[in-house]
């Protein structure tokens, strides 16, 4: 029992600091969701974007490995939210083979959770890392998925990034018209909302 107890304060640690450089590096990105951390969990505060990346670089065979670890753990929450979370890291220095089995993980521990929204977005940024990694045929598949999903819980917002980011991997496999069908949808609901695509 203790010997849990300190996996699950050492991984929530993880998943709280890792949100809180997240959030200093891009705050303007979707972030996931956070209780507050326990009163034994004291998550690293940053002071701006260097620090920030800094930590996520220098952690980051410790930050995978508690992907890992909470999905073999029953950590399922952490498993998913962890990788969503990084997505900075592994993008801005691309850590393709790192991003993709992290999300990988992540996924099956959301599918183990019956949890379609967070799904939804691990197969969306899934997508995005086999698109980054150069192979777009990969992402394809991922988006539909994420697209019937989120059509399915009623996230526009999520349909719409599906789209976009569905219309720009037809458009590198070089499908064009269904990329621009995907593209028109999504800009609809952009100028509806006055949102940006990210």
């Amino acid at each position: 029992a203790d010997r849990a107890g300190a996996i699950r304060r050492l991984l929530t640690w993880y998943l709280h600091t890792a949100a809180s450089a997240a959030r200093v590096i891009n705050p303007q990105r979707r972030h996931v969701s956070l209780d507050a951390p326990a009163l034994q969990c004291e998550p690293l505060p940053f002071d701006d974007y260097d620090q920030a990346l800094h930590w996520l670089v220098t952690e980051r065979a410790n930050l995978v490995a508690a992907v890992v670890c909470a999905g073999r753990h029953d950590a399922h929450e952490i498993a998913w939210k962890l990788p969503i979370t990084l997505f900075d890291l592994f993008n801005l220095r691309s850590y393709y083979t790192d991003w993709i089995e992290s999300v990988a993980t992540g996924l099956a521990s959301a599918r183990h959770l019956q949890d379609r929204a967070a799904e939804g977005w691990l197969l969306n940024q899934l997508a995005i890392a086999h698109q980054a990694s150069g192979n777009p045929s990969k992402a394809i598949p991922c988006l539909r998925q994420a697209l019937v999903i989120r059509r399915a819980i009623g996230d526009r917002r999520g349909e719409a990034m599906a789209l976009g980011n569905l219309g720009n991997s037809y458009s590198e496999a070089g499908q064009l018209p269904e990329s621009m069908a995907c593209l028109q949808d999504a800009l609809l609901f952009f100028r509806e909302t006055a949102q940006r695509l990210e």
